[in-house]
């Protein structure tokens, strides 16, 4: 509920080659997901109330855990996991510091905003 994926980002399961052929692992995606403009998103896991900036690139297999902001511009390594409640950034991705309390409803109103405006357009 209220997921919204901006003009050109690219959400593709992350995949294995096992006994020479490709096995797709599937991903998870929690409510009230922002996912920006050009970012592609290989996670096996993102949880609720997350904001993942334009121009990122999650690795393959990695899990981001609930309520976390992924600055514009961040790399995440694949098979990384962020833990709850953090903003993380840079090449490679690195925690910057840890979110409040209050960041679930802030992140989930922005995620509701964010859904009315792409759907108005």
């Amino acid at each position: 509920q209220f997921c919204t994926f901006h003009e050109g980002c690219c959400i593709r399961p992350p995949a294995k080659i096992i006994h020479n052929k490709i096995k797709f692992l599937g991903s998870k995606i929690g409510n009230n997901v922002v996912v920006g403009a050009n970012t592609l998103v290989e996670a096996a896991v993102i949880g609720q109330n997350v904001y993942i900036g334009k121009n990122c690139v999650i690795g393959k297999c990695s899990v981001i855990k609930d309520c976390c902001i992924i600055l514009d511009g961040t790399v995440i390594p694949p098979d990384t996991v962020v833990a709850p409640f953090s903003l993380f950034g840079g090449v490679p991705g690195r925690l910057v510091c840890e979110l409040p309390e209050t960041i679930p409803q802030l992140l989930e109103q922005r995620a509701v905003n964010e859904h009315k405006a792409v759907r108005s357009k």
